[in-house]
């Protein structure tokens, strides 16, 4: 019996409205506070932003108490223990969370509008009348403990590290924002309340509210549980410009890991220089999509990078820094490195064509309104844009990003992606042998070794400054930094020509109101059903100025033999690698010439091809989605480029503690069901897996009357159900129904499995008996999900219990649904032993 195909009606959630009117109030304890209308679900947000981070920690700098902190917030107050905080968080809904960066930490909750005055109270409780006890901070120290060493296993956080190491020595810059071990460990309460009362006070604080209220009234709530805190009336410490040092610099750190991570970059600007917005334009060209110049280099033409992106950091102190970042195998390193430098410097040596820079515009217009079609990504940039002193900036960052010429980009590359200003770091698998340094330039040697020691990092700032000079080339968490050969030329970051400090600051009168956007509509969904089977799902909501368009296909792991694992997925990625009219590169410029974005993938029961586009592009996007289903040509050169980027991304699955150890549970759990396979497959199956049966796999996707198609947005359902019949009407169904496995078997009895590892961290997972999408368990079982560990944050009784005794840093559950009954996950991580 054929199963129904389900639709993930998750697709389809109505998006809240963008914010209408914004008020700014500055309070007389110098609190800001950022309200902003919206319309839509009757949800509110709020964000505190507190003007704290790991580079501005005085006294305590390289401790990440500014992180400590963060972990201690909500464990007591001066009125209510832990216990009653906690209840008090899980009666809004428990969805609440924070982080920490190197200038800001921000603290931000969700509930429903009835209960906002609560959300503020307990948002006021817990960071104007903390409460530290001896029992917390020994709790939250053992938690980032495991939090820091499990960031050892993960390369492009170590790479990194070592990156601001290299590029910011001796800089707070260059600081971890967990802190080093050592350093972390001496912090003790005395420490912790200092720092504290100096910092969390209104004076030094943000808070954003957006959501179904009026503007005024959200105000006057906040005003009145933050308006009687007393300011700390001092300024914080300033952040010093990193001083100089000539490169280019090289620095490579050995680990257990198998991959090679390199990262790359050049000294740039802070925020408020003009150079920024040109910068941000290079940083597109090089790596937004997959029309990007380091994407078709590095994994489109040669298949030389498992990943490969780049950055431009213009933060609000002068430590701005471009960087390139790229995961290959040891022995395709040195062509990677090649391949990413040829594409950076050929910015500085031809002008950008019309056309790329005109889709790289397109996409970061696309990009802006995307994110802000949600209240809560809305407030977020309302909030940064707060701690800049500049309500405009997003805005005016947008126009400045849109006057940029191909001139400029040229400018700007030349001025700063040159030799002398060229920073890198490199973690090596120690399992490679020694480096060799040709990589990063003919003729380096150890002659030209500045410094090498183990990494602060892993060891703590005060073994590491010991270990100076005394380790050897193939040690585990040992780094070496060389200086290389530059021309006798001063770099141009030694002459800036931008204020020494932010022009961005505006001054605001106390009470400040405009109007943001305009109010939009939200429809119903309407279904419609062709001839040939076809399906058909349209929602329209003008709410939103973009549209989702996707095609959701029957099959999934559910269609896969054991001996094909992965093919689905593989098939499914193979629909963006050109059709009959289109090359590969060809279809994905369709889409990202405009602005948007599409992809694809393998799921459980089926696969989805969905692509974002704005409004207007909705019929485009249909017509190349239906092109990639009906007339897709896997290409046998395609079919081994692909099957070359799965094989690589699997061994990058290695690397990753909490995919190796998911992977194993299912497959044990389910087995011998396809529900147990991994979405990429295994190494022998996807190499072992003939174009033939590639193309069984394509007729299946392609079959009309196991599709839907899906539409959401400002979009007139008349208009693209036209567009639907004429694509598809004249399509006949196949008459074939994908395979029946047999029905899911859980376990008779508990099964115990043990992987070793030589990573810093255990990984314990489990999976028990779960329900289908249609079953009348679910709801119970999402309930379950939700007082266990919280709505998509880290939340919930698990959370609470097992990182309030410092047991774990991530605990987390989840339902896995399916077609037929799927499971109950739950996993966390901690300490080996």
């Amino acid at each position: 019996m054929r199963k129904p195909l389900i639709v993930i009606l998750l697709l389809f959630t109505i998006l809240p409205a963008l914010a209408q009117r914004v008020r700014r109030t500055e309070l007389d304890n110098g609190l800001v506070i950022i309200a902003a209308e919206g319309s839509g679900n009757p949800t509110v947000t709020m964000r505190v932003y507190v003007r704290t981070g790991s580079v501005i920690e005085g006294d305590f700098q390289g401790a990440g108490i500014s992180h400590f902190y963060e972990h201690l917030h909500g464990d007591a107050s001066v009125n209510y223990t832990k216990e009653e905080l906690d209840a008090w968080d899980e009666s809004l809904g428990g969805i609440s969370n924070a982080y920490t960066t190197r200038d800001h930490t921000c603290y931000h909750q969700t509930t429903t509008v009835e209960h906002f005055d609560s959300l503020v109270r307990l948002m006021a409780e817990t960071l104007l009348r903390q409460e530290f006890t001896e029992e917390a901070i020994a709790s939250q120290r053992g938690i980032i403990l495991k939090e820091i060493n499990m960031r050892l296993d993960d390369g492009p956080s170590r790479a990194w590290y070592r990156f601001s190491q290299t590029i910011w020595p001796g800089s707070p810059v260059a600081d971890p924002v967990l802190g080093y071990p050592d350093l972390f460990r001496a912090v003790g309460e005395a420490e912790l309340r200092d720092y504290y009362t100096s910092r969390y006070t209104p004076d030094n604080m943000v808070v954003v509210v957006a959501g179904d209220l009026k503007a005024e009234e959200m105000t006057a709530v906040v005003a009145r549980e933050f308006g009687s805190a007393e300011p700390a009336g001092a300024p914080l410490p300033a952040v010093e410009r990193p001083t100089h040092l000539p490169g280019p610099r090289y620095a490579v750190e050995y680990t257990s890991l198998n991959q090679a991570y390199l990262t790359f970059g050049f000294r740039t600007v802070p925020v408020w220089s003009e150079d920024m917005h040109a910068l941000d334009v290079a940083m597109h060209l090089l790596s937004r999509g997959r029309t990007s110049r380091l994407y078709e280099a590095l994994r489109e033409e040669r298949q030389l990078a498992t990943d490969i992106g780049a950055s431009s950091i213009t933060p609000a102190y002068d430590a701005g820094s471009f960087v390139v970042y790229l995961t290959a195998d040891p022995e395709r390193l040195a062509e990677a490195y090649a391949a990413a430098r040829e594409a950076v410097t050929a910015l500085a040596e031809e002008p950008v064509e019309p056309a790329e820079l005109e889709r790289v515009k397109n996409a970061l217009l696309a990009d802006y309104l995307f994110a802000g079609e949600s209240l809560a990504n809305r407030a977020a940039r309302l909030g940064t844009d707060a701690l800049l002193g500049d309500l405009d900036f997003s805005a005016d960052y947008l126009e400045g990003c849109r006057a940029v010429t191909a001139e400029d980009v040229q400018r700007v590359a030349r001025r700063y992606f040159t030799r002398d200003n060229l920073y890198l770091a490199l973690v090596w698998p120690a399992a490679a042998g020694e480096l060799d340094l040709d990589l990063f330039e003919e003729g380096l040697s150890d002659e030209d070794l500045l410094e090498c020691a183990l990494s602060a990092e892993a060891h703590g700032l005060e073994a590491s400054l010991a270990s100076r000079g005394k380790v050897r080339h193939g040690e585990p968490n040992a780094y070496f930094v060389y200086e290389g050969k530059a021309p006798e030329a001063e770099p141009v970051w030694l002459s800036p020509d931008y204020p020494p400090e932010s022009t961005l600051v505006r001054g605001y009168p106390p009470d400040h109101a405009f109007e943001l956007g305009e109010r939009g509509r939200s429809g119903r969904i309407r279904l419609r059903r062709l001839d040939n089977g076809l399906r058909l799902l349209v929602l329209d909501d003008s709410t939103v100025g973009s549209a989702w368009v996707g095609a959701l296909v029957e099959g999934g792991y559910r269609a896969e033999a054991p001996e094909e694992e992965g093919a689905f997925h593989f098939a499914m990625r193979m629909l963006l690698e050109g059709t009959s009219t289109r090359s590969g590169p060809e279809t994905v410029a369709a889409i990202e010439d405009r602005g948007g974005s599409i992809g694809s993938q393998g799921l459980r029961d089926g696969g989805l091809l969905a692509a974002q586009v704005m409004a207007e592009d909705a019929p485009l996007a249909l017509e190349v989605i239906s092109d990639c289903l009906q007339n897709a040509s896997f290409s046998p050169d395609r079919v081994e480029a692909e099957r070359r980027r799965l094989l690589d991304e699997l061994a990058r699955e290695e690397e990753q503690p909490f995919t190796v150890a998911a992977r194993a549970a299912r497959r044990a759990f389910f087995a011998p069901h396809p529900y147990a396979h991994n979405q990429r497959g295994r190494p022998e199956t996807i190499a072992g897996l003939s174009p033939e049966r590639l193309l069984y796999y394509r007729e299946l996707i392609r079959r009309p009357e196991g599709t839907i198609i899906a539409v959401a947005g400002d979009v007139d359902p008349r208009e693209i159900e036209k567009l639907v019949r004429r694509l598809w009407e004249e399509v006949p169904a196949l008459g074939f129904e994908p395979p029946e496995p047999e029905p899911v078997e859980f376990p008779a009895r508990g099964l115990r499995l043990e992987l070793p590892s030589d990573r810093e961290q255990t990984i314990l997972y489990w999976l028990w008996p779960g329900a289908a999408w249609d079953g009348p368990e679910r709801y119970r079982i999402h309930l379950l999900d939700a007082v266990l560990s919280g709505i998509h944050l880290p939340n919930g009784r698990l959370h609470a219990r097992l990182r309030g005794a410092g047991l774990v840093y991530a605990v987390h559950a989840f339902p896995i649904f399916g077609v037929e009954p799927g499971a109950f996950a739950l996993y966390l991580g901690t300490e080996p032993g």
